[in-house]
């Protein structure tokens, strides 16, 4: 797949770079910008992915290399949910 497909594949649940410790991180990062109505933005070398409210998914492939990973969240939040436990789903 594309580079963006691999950053779209890192959001979900259970994927990791490691075999000891199953990823959560990125889809708990995920959740909290869609439950806080923001934006989620990683680039990583040639490829962007970013996801607006209402899980719009925006990718984009062949960028000019970039070493490393970026990771930009916007929250805009609604004024109700300003505790940061209010934004995870109930476990």
């Amino acid at each position: 797949g594309s580079a963006s497909d691999y950053l779209t594949l890192a959001l979900q649940e259970g994927i990791t770079c490691t075999n000891e410790v199953r990823g959560t991180g990125l889809s708990i990062v995920e959740t909290l910008v869609h439950n806080g109505e923001g934006i989620l933005v990683i680039r990583s070398q040639t490829a962007r992915i970013e996801i607006a409210q209402g899980g719009q998914v925006r990718r984009r492939d062949n960028l000019a290399y970039f070493p490393g990973t970026q990771v930009f969240i916007n929250l805009w939040g609604r004024p109700e949910k300003w505790i940061w436990e209010s934004l995870l789903p109930a476990s």
